[in-house]
């Protein structure tokens, strides 16, 4: 019998143990005891430990002398024997000079232990590499194990964390590869595939693009490598495929006369249209590599119906970060599922990530969700955070967002107040673009030019990188300073978007000029036009805003709903009830009185929110806080100290309303109920 060296012990429960003292028999089984603490020998037996009906016999017996035993804690306690022991025996083996010693050849992995010869499986297998996934936020761990089967070699790839269990053997070879039975022979092969290889490389893969600090320094991470300050890196590793936005690729930069053309390419999609749509286009594909030292909080949404070009528009400034891009081929759509958007825009740094086609069709639930995708990928844009997500354990999982910027495309804009506020909404009509320039522009695409110039401005800037993570939020600050003293009367966030893009325009000014494209008087022409141009478009906001202003919004259903006749106002003297329809189905929401309307808060919120809801689009914001905000903007006549609304005497009853000025509802509101002017006829 081959011996232990030392006496295993596992306690069933409080009062009862299993220890084995001797080793593996003849039968390859171990002479196991059961005890009670103080040492007294209940049953022992010879137990095979490897096999479910012999450990179930064993338990049985036991059983037999112990009363009150739960016959599954015994069973999992020879389990737990089972690896202690294997364990016990393969050191024991290895201390006298007789190590264990794996061999893997086209007969399989053994095991060789003096001069006994032990198959553990049918094939043979070594890891060859360790490949670290890095997205810049996590890192993940594959092993590239080598395996040879009937002579043939085959190479697979294995998630660190599933090596061990083995349960990759049949999906990755086919059900011909075979682990012998036995209960530790699983890891006994583990264990082999893992000693016998020696010379593992070990291989960081980035599966991002964007800005990394590496040892030689700042490094542009794309498809083919990376761009630092001496140009072209091909001893960087990147793998974009496994985020699925391999087409971000870029070449060699260009020097000389070759960058400048490439450089004059780059400022000929200004005239692809009207400058209040080209030059935000423009300034946001030079911004989006300036997120690392200053992250984009604003996207870029050019709306427009079919047949505007907005694809090919949109295309033609995706592809300064590839040639493969086109309007057939963008990264990003909005049929993809919201995990996938999410995950792409991370992977996709420092770098434009376009979002084609926002189209709302379909049901009501269709149109609601999209909405909702929309809501959830431009506001992490914006706030530059992910959805927070918790693992079964209960651990904060990462959470990604983008981070870049977006530029999106679509029939309808995104709706939301605030979130409108987070983009540049550029309006394109049919007949804005030049069909004869967007031809040009796009061959210039597909020839690289427009992706030379990104490659130009990258190398530029890799030796700037650590300088301009301190100048450029300071600049970016200055800019919005200045953008708001010119616009005045338009939502805080506007002129933040303006000043972010203009930083994006500025530096690529400085890099033409630098380079000798652009010379410094047509740099200073170009910024100023630039700057004028993206102020204009700051102005343009505003409408937008105010038409997702949910307060105006409040104010335009409840004008629909009595000029339609869905509602009416009644007079003071009368009697109608708030909860009643008068014979004709209409709702009483209120009071025409001398001064101004008062409008019942409940009736007026219910009916406005029954309207909304008829467009699938409905009130968001509550009840209090419409009437705050009516109070905000001086829409109200009276109100009290600090309440919206004002309880005046009714019909012999105080009530509480909102006091709306005259006019709000429109110029000709009156009475239009059962005591009003048009109750004669009925």
């Amino acid at each position: 019998m081959n011996k232990l060296e030392n006496p295993i012990v596992v306690i069933i429960n409080d009062e009862l143990k299993l220890e084995v003292q001797t080793g593996r028999t003849a039968r390859t089984g171990v002479i196991a005891y059961v005890k009670v603490l103080n040492g007294k020998l209940i049953h022992s037996d010879e137990v095979k430990l490897g096999t479910d009906k012999d450990r179930g016999r064993f338990a049985a017996r036991v059983l037999a002398k112990a009363s009150g035993v739960d016959p599954a804690a015994i069973e999992e306690a020879l389990l737990q024997l089972a690896v202690l022991v294997e364990k016990q025996f393969s050191t024991a083996q290895s201390t006298g000079g007789n190590q264990s010693q794996y061999v893997s050849n086209d007969e399989g992995t053994f095991t060789v232990i003096g001069t006994a010869t032990t198959t553990l499986a049918n094939f043979g297998a070594k890891i060859v590499r360790e490949v670290i996934e890095d997205d810049g936020l996590t890192e993940a761990r594959y092993l590239d194990i080598e395996c040879l089967q009937n002579g043939e070699t085959l190479e697979v790839t294995v998630p660190s964390e599933q090596f061990q269990s083995m349960n990759w053997v049949i999906p990755k070879l086919g059900p011909q590869a075979i682990v012998e039975s036995g209960y530790a022979t699983r890891d006994r092969t583990r264990e082999a595939i893992q000693r016998v290889s020696t010379d593992v490389v070990t291989q960081r893969v980035f599966i991002h693009t964007g800005w990394r600090k590496l040892d030689d320094g700042w490094v542009y991470l794309h498809a083919a490598g990376g761009i630092g300050t001496q140009g072209e890196d091909k001893n960087v590793s990147v793998d974009l495929m496994r985020s699925d936005i391999g087409s971000y690729e870029l070449p060699s930069p260009p020097d000389g006369e070759k960058l400048n053309q490439a450089i004059q390419a780059s400022l000929a999609t200004l005239d692809l249209g009207p400058r209040n749509i080209t030059f935000p286009l423009l300034a946001a594909t030079y911004r989006a590599p300036l997120a690392e030292m200053n992250p984009a909080d604003q996207s870029v949404f050019v709306e427009g119906k079919t047949g505007c070009q907005k694809s090919s528009l949109t295309a033609v400034f995706q592809a300064f970060y590839g040639r493969k891009f086109s309007f057939k081929h963008l990264p990003g759509s909005w049929v993809s599922t919201d995990n996938s958007l999410e995950l792409q825009s991370f992977a996709a740094k420092d770098a434009v990530f376009v979002v084609d086609d926002f189209k709302p069709t379909g049901t009501k639930w269709d149109i609601n969700a999209l909405h909702k995708k929309a809501d959830r990928l431009l506001r992490g844009q914006a706030n530059q955070q992910g959805r927070g997500r918790m693992t079964q354990e209960g651990a904060a999982r990462p959470s990604y967002h983008p981070r870049g910027i977006i530029v999106s495309s679509g029939e309808d804009v995104p709706k939301g107040q605030s979130l409108n506020a987070r983009m540049v909404i550029l309006s394109l009509k049919k007949g804005n673009v030049d069909l004869g320039r967007l031809t040009e522009a796009q061959e210039n695409a597909r020839q690289g030019d427009l992706a030379q110039s990104m490659a130009g401005y990258l190398q530029w800037l890799a030796s700037q990188l650590d300088e301009l993570r301190e100048s450029l939020p300071k600049r970016q600050e200055e800019l919005r300073t200045q953008a708001r003293e010119r616009l005045t009367e338009v939502h805080d966030r506007i002129p933040e978007n303006v000043a972010s893009l203009a930083l994006g325009w500025e530096m690529f000014l400085r890099f033409a000029e630098e380079k000798g494209a652009l010379t410094a008087e047509d740099a200073e022409s170009l910024w100023d036009e630039g700057w004028g141009t993206l102020v204009k478009v700051g102005q343009g906001q505003e409408p937008e805003q105010e038409s997702q202003d949910e307060t105006e919004r409040f104010i335009e259903l409840i004008s629909s709903a009595l000029s339609t006749r869905r509602a009416y106002l009644d007079t003071p003297t009368g009697t109608s009830d708030p909860s009643l329809a008068d014979y004709s189905g209409r709702r009483f929401i209120g009071w025409q009185v001398e001064g101004g309307v008062y409008l019942d808060p409940n009736a007026a919120y219910s009916m406005a929110q029954k309207l909304a809801q008829e467009e699938d689009n409905p009130l968001t914001t509550r009840r209090e806080t419409i009437q705050k905000r009516l109070k905000d903007a001086g829409l109200l006549a009276g109100y009290d100290k600090d309440r919206a609304t004002v309880h005046p005497d009714i019909g012999g009853k105080q009530r509480r309303v909102l006091f709306l000025k005259p006019g709000v509802l429109g110029e000709k509101t009156g009475p239009s109920g059962p005591t009003g002017p048009e109750s004669a006829s009925g």
